[in-house]
């Protein structure tokens, strides 16, 4: 069993549908394409605090979970009422001012992420159990099945089925980018201003 119930019931799905097919082989394009997953909706998103010192305009941006960081998404001043900073971060994980601050500040930075190459002592990927409960069982089980059916010569093996479930998995990764842009809100917006509104230049004070 892995560490989600989702994940469980995602494989036991799939198992019966891929005669022949391992266990390893099958979480091998399970970590595949959870990763194209995330990469192509930015879905996982994570805010983290950043303390900026007098002068220094580099900081380091380091996730709670064990991930990669794709994307700076927002940075806001904590201390200023959650005001945008101008920021970039050429560097993925490094936070790089457009101006170095004069004060001390407490940043929130919201950066997007990836599965990072430690998976659990099941070999499966370690992502949060959200993102599993919501996309275990729709986006990922049509990625799985996809690609393991796009695999020449297997028992598998096939050309039409992997085409359909490719296509809905391709689906579903536009409709989880929609969502991750309205923050998960039902026909909604993510209630920010827009950022030409919100946004200060840094002066440090």
């Amino acid at each position: 069993m892995s560490y989600s119930p989702a994940i469980d019931r995602m494989m036991a799905s799939v198992r019966p549908r891929l005669p022949g097919a391992l266990d390893p082989a099958i979480q091998n394009e399970f970590f595949i394409v959870v990763d194209e997953f995330l990469r192509g909706s930015l879905a996982w998103q994570e805010c983290v605090d950043v303390q900026t010192q007098v002068g220094l305009s580099e900081y380091d941006v380091v996730p709670d979970e064990s991930a990669i960081i794709l994307q700076l998404m927002s940075v806001e001043d904590k201390t200023e009422g959650c005001v945008g900073v101008q920021a970039g971060m050429p560097t993925p994980g490094v936070l790089k001012l457009q101006n170095p601050p004069t004060q001390t500040d407490l940043l929130k930075v919201k950066v997007s992420l990836t599965i990072n190459a430690p998976t659990s002592s099941d070999g499966f990927p370690l992502v949060p159990l959200w993102l599993c409960d919501r996309y275990a069982q729709t986006a990922w089980l049509d990625g799985v099945l996809g690609k393991m059916m796009s695999q020449p010569a297997k028992p598998y093996s096939n050309q039409v089925q992997a085409l359909y479930h490719l296509r809905r998995f391709r689906g579903w990764v536009s409709k989880a980018k929609v969502a991750a842009q309205h923050a998960n809100v039902y026909r909604g917006q993510n209630w920010q201003y827009p950022q030409q509104f919100n946004v200060r230049h840094w002066h440090g004070g």
